[in-house]
């Protein structure tokens, strides 16, 4: 589905969440998110070109990689992630990789120079979080009184009346067009975005959107999660012509959470915060004049490439790493 810059109030068709299909697409709308552009919303997967060359016996140099916690964990609690960084290598193809835990870290090594979308796919946290749109945010605005963090304290938990992204604000038309004028909550440019290591799901959070999002706007405000990644059983790459999409299965209370939170987003957004970004910001039945049920299944659309969209499969099918991770070491292409 094609999506253009157009602001709320302008006569558009809107992708949105709906049943049946369950399908859950990009949103690009006034509440819009340029890609990477706030301060603290740096991806907690950080990958230097260091290669270091170990032979161990596998017939040529080995590639390693060191990950490290992005905060303190125990061996035990670092072990947990293997069998899913295992998992993941197993997807993409990499049956060759060895994956320990060494004193403070995990060590991988590899025969195989990793491109940079294996090591994004593999090490990520691939934690995906539903939680409801408040509304839409300005860029962090930097001042010379202000750190770099932003404005301290606790973000704030609701919006203002007239910058809530809420059904009568939005007020949608018949065919699901967005009527209303809804401007970004000024006052949100202080605050920094949150960074992915504070992206905890009981949080309010203020998030960049990634490249695919489509977004106007720059940041968006969310409330706390009412669905996460543990209650994804399968995702499995799909194609509706002309987009790739992530067919979802969840567990029977996540199924019952997503209608919750479905539910009491009618005629509104839920974003889907992959890592502390919001990949998606689907409208729920726009053109609908009741609610229904996903019955658990969900389709997941944003511009994917199929590359985009098997390696986001994989994460979500994997599990999240219970320990978030930070990459140091090997090489890519």
């Amino acid at each position: 589905m094609a999506v253009s810059d157009a602001g709320v109030g302008r006569e558009r068709k809107w992708p949105a969440v709906t049943a049946g299909g369950a399908l859950l697409v990009l949103l690009a709308s006034i509440l819009g998110c340029s890609a990477g552009n706030s301060t603290g919303s740096t991806a907690t997967t950080n990958t230097t070109s260091a290669v270091a060359n170990v032979n161990t016996g596998n017939g040529g140099p080995d590639h390693v990689y060191r990950l490290t916690p992005t905060n303190s964990a125990s061996n035990g609690e670092l072990s947990s992630d293997v069998p899913v960084i295992v998992s993941r290598f197993h997807s993409e193809g990499v049956t060759d990789a060895q994956v320990s835990v060494s004193g403070s870290e995990i060590v991988v090594t590899t025969t195989r120079t990793l491109t940079k979308q294996q090591i994004a796919t593999t090490f990520a946290t691939g934690n995906l979080l539903l939680r409801p749109v408040l509304c839409a945010a300005p860029l962090f605005k930097q001042s010379g009184s202000t750190s770099t963090q932003g404005t301290t304290g606790s973000l704030p938990s609701t919006c203002p009346g007239a910058d809530s992204l809420t059904p009568p604000n939005l007020d949608l038309g018949p065919a699901g067009n967005i009527q209303g004028n809804v401007p970004p909550w000024s006052l949100l440019s202080a605050f920094a975005s949150t960074p992915p290591v504070s992206d905890v799901a009981s949080r309010t959070v203020l998030l960049p959107c990634g490249r695919n999002a489509g977004f106007g706007a720059e940041r968006l405000l969310l409330g706390s999660a009412q669905v996460v990644g543990p209650e994804i059983t399968s995702a499995q790459v799909g194609f509706d012509s002309p987009q790739w999409l992530v067919n979802v299965q969840l567990d029977p209370g996540g199924s019952k959470a997503f209608d919750t939170l479905s539910e009491q987003q009618f005629h509104a957004f839920i974003g889907f915060d992959l890592d502390g970004e919001v990949i998606s910001a689907p409208i729920t039945f726009p053109t609908q004049s009741y609610f229904s049920s996903f019955g658990g299944k969900v389709e997941i659309a944003a511009g994917f490439t199929e590359a985009e969209a098997e390696s986001l499969a994989d994460q979500l099918s994997s599990g999240p790493l219970p320990v978030s991770l930070l990459v140091s070491g090997g090489s890519t292409t």
